[in-house]
């Protein structure tokens, strides 16, 4: 039989963030627009444009990124430095 393959979930992958990114920047974003709206901004819909086109992909985008180059890392085979040298003496 040939062996099959799973992927791995996202959180999985590039950790919780991902996970919890997406529900905090939409949160954020609907406060800050119907905020905008409740004192009367005449532009507060721009608040929507700029939260869900521009803040929440470049997140996950960085945390993509960055869980890529943590994932690199640790399957190079080098393993961090943790602690102080230990003295030769």
């Amino acid at each position: 039989m040939l062996p099959t393959w799973t992927p791995k979930r996202e959180a999985e992958t590039y950790g919780p963030a991902v996970a919890v990114l997406p529900g905090v920047t939409s949160g954020g974003t609907l406060l800050v627009a119907f905020t905008l709206m409740a004192l009367g901004f005449e532009y507060f819909w721009v608040a929507f444009v700029l939260g869900f086109g521009v803040v929440l992909p470049t997140a996950l985008g960085l945390v993509a990124v960055t869980g890529r180059r943590e994932t690199d890392e640790s399957e190079s085979g080098i393993e961090p430095q943790t602690g102080t040298p230990e003295d030769s003496s």
